[in-house]
């Protein structure tokens, strides 16, 4: 969802500092930050550690959160850039000079400003008023969108933009703080306006958006057995590759004979003196996570409960947030 934060000149050349143009890998830097003096006051923030990238990825809801998780753990997803600048001015296409796409010459995005004078929607472009002079002037803001998954195709990489909301009926709900500004009516055309604009822009780019209501479209349970998986990515972990793969066989063993993690861990951490419960316990919820272990995550993944083996693959039921059309 474009964001909305109070509009000053201070705050524009931060974000331009920050965004103009955005860095790839470890050091991107989002528009926003999950923290108490930068997100929304009503958003529930956070920063959640990314393994591939090395980074914390800023998350300023809880839809966020949610679908911020499927795709941090999608292994096609090379690259994130959320609370991306949606800029008033034209710019590079988001792949350009990344080093996996350096045989690509994309377009450029069109300016969000004049995008919106095309379409007849500049009445509804953010603005910032200043005075110069003694003479007011408005210059033309930004908007800021949620998550650009960068991601590895057959064909060549591409980005999708997801657009977040909690329901569907949100996508043209204002906030309610607009609604202490201006008519239900014009509050709601705007909001409207605003994801317009943005969508338009990504499709000149041959990026397509997709609309997520998260406490509708992401199933609970796939939540909680990533989150609980990602916890697990900064731990502590010394297997080698081959006590890993053995480990690894000794889960789907326990597949199929109906056992928990928990005695497959003890009975591998009996046979062996080198390797503790902890570190085993450790090197299974990675498996989860890097899908060396594939178990069922529509349903909870208790360490002290049989596995079940994978019913549904998460990247079947949410194929259209990563596909390229």
């Amino acid at each position: 969802m474009p964001k909305t934060t109070t509009q000053t000149l201070a705050r524009l050349k931060k974000t331009l500092i920050r965004q103009d143009p955005p860095e790839f890998g470890p050091g991107y830097t989002p528009s926003i930050l999950a923290t108490r003096e930068e997100a929304p006051s009503v958003s529930g923030y956070l920063t959640v550690y990314w393994p591939l990238m090395g980074r914390d990825v800023h998350v300023l809801s809880a839809p966020e959160f949610k679908v911020v998780l499927i795709v941090l753990h999608c292994p096609w997803v090379f690259e994130l850039q959320e609370q991306r600048l949606i800029h008033f001015d034209e710019r590079p296409h988001p792949l350009t000079d990344h080093p996996r796409a350096d045989l690509l010459r994309p377009a450029p995005l069109p300016g969000a400003c004049m995008l919106a004078e095309k379409l007849g929607l500049l009445k509804h472009y953010p603005t910032i008023k200043t005075k110069v002079a003694g003479q007011r002037y408005e210059v033309p803001s930004f908007l800021i969108g949620d998550l650009l998954p960068f991601i590895a195709g057959s064909q060549g990489p591409y980005c999708v933009h997801l657009n977040i909301k909690d329901s569907r009926d949100a996508f043209q709900d204002p906030p309610d703080f607009k609604l202490s500004r201006m008519s239900p009516e014009d509050a709601r055309e705007q909001e409207i306006s605003r994801h317009r604009i943005v969508r338009e822009r990504y499709r000149a780019g041959d990026i397509k958006t997709v609309d997520i209501a998260a406490d509708e479209d992401v199933d609970s349970e796939v939540c909680n057995n990533l989150r609980a998986a990602l916890l697990y990515q900064k731990r502590r972990f010394a297997l080698s590759r081959t006590a890993y793969a053995d480990l690894m066989e000794e889960f789907r063993l326990g597949i199929s004979k109906g056992q928990s993690a928990l005695e497959v861990v003890r009975r591998v951490s009996a046979s062996s003196s080198s390797l503790d419960v902890d570190e085993l316990k450790t090197a299974f919820y990675r498996a989860i996570w890097s899908r060396d272990l594939r178990l069922d995550l529509f349903h909870p993944v208790l360490f002290d409960q049989p596995m079940q083996s994978e019913t549904k693959d998460v990247f079947e039921v949410y194929a259209n947030w990563f596909t390229r059309d």
